[in-house]
């Protein structure tokens, strides 16, 4: 009777991990997952570590550790096949969010960084919700911004640059 009832409860245990690693599969896979590429190998964002110091430095960076965070998306338009390479540059000691989009053939990619048009203060630029923000172009909200640092910490490429 021990043995059956040993077996009985493997054989639950075997038949609800594979139930919950169905939901968890399903549920991964229709979640919206961004395509991304890797920055550093992108012609357009690199060198990217001598880019990060120019904008550090524009930034007046205090000296010591700075914690960096990248990552690039690639984006399409609906219905089309071009694409666009943008990337995200989360500075945690700075506090902010910077997009950065490829420099172009003879440009330099610490340019578009340093200049960038969506440059977010995160305690200035960014409000609780989509309502808050309204019609403005600019402002974003924490879940978005929340989105993108976590989705960063996940697949992105980290940097530790020192300010001297």
């Amino acid at each position: 009777m021990k043995l059956f009832l040993r077996g009985y409860e493997v054989t639950l245990l075997r038949i609800a991990l594979v139930f919950f690693l169905f939901v968890y599969s399903v549920a991964w896979a229709i979640s919206p997952q961004k395509e991304i590429f890797a920055v550093e190998r992108m012609a357009g964002f690199t060198p990217v570590v001598p880019a990060i110091r120019a904008y550090l430095a524009l930034h007046g960076a205090a000296k010591g550790l700075h914690h960096i965070c990248v990552i690039g998306y690639v984006e399409r338009s609906d219905g089309s096949a071009d694409e666009n390479k943008i990337a995200w540059l989360h500075w945690r000691e700075g506090n902010r969010l910077t997009l950065w989009e490829p420099a172009r053939e003879g440009g330099e990619s610490k340019d578009l960084l340093n200049h960038s048009r969506r440059d977010l203060d995160i305690s200035k630029d960014v409000l609780a919700t989509q309502d808050d923000i309204g019609s403005s172009t600019y402002k974003v909200s924490y879940a978005w911004v929340d989105g993108v640092e976590k989705d960063c910490q996940k697949r992105g490429k980290s940097y530790v640059i020192r300010v001297r």
